[in-house]
């Protein structure tokens, strides 16, 4: 059931987020690939109550830097 779920999820993921990124950046490539492995990472560690922030600080800085830095000319 779970993996039903977070695969629905990840299809509209996929639809929606471009298309919200797209009315609202210059890089749309970029920004969305930033968005999804936020919100990736997101729906992986939802359920997960061990996981510890700095271990995954790099692919969620990662994520961040590609979502904002392109608004920073």
């Amino acid at each position: 059931m779970k993996i039903g779920v977070m695969t629905l999820v990840g299809i509209v993921i996929g639809l929606v987020i471009p298309q919200v990124v797209e009315t609202h950046a210059d890089y749309v490539v970029i920004q969305t690939g930033g968005a999804v492995i936020l919100l990736g990472y997101a729906l992986i560690h939802v359920e997960i109550r061990s996981w510890k922030l700095m271990n995954e600080f790099p692919v969620l800085l990662a994520g961040l830097l590609l979502v904002y830095v392109p608004y920073l000319r």
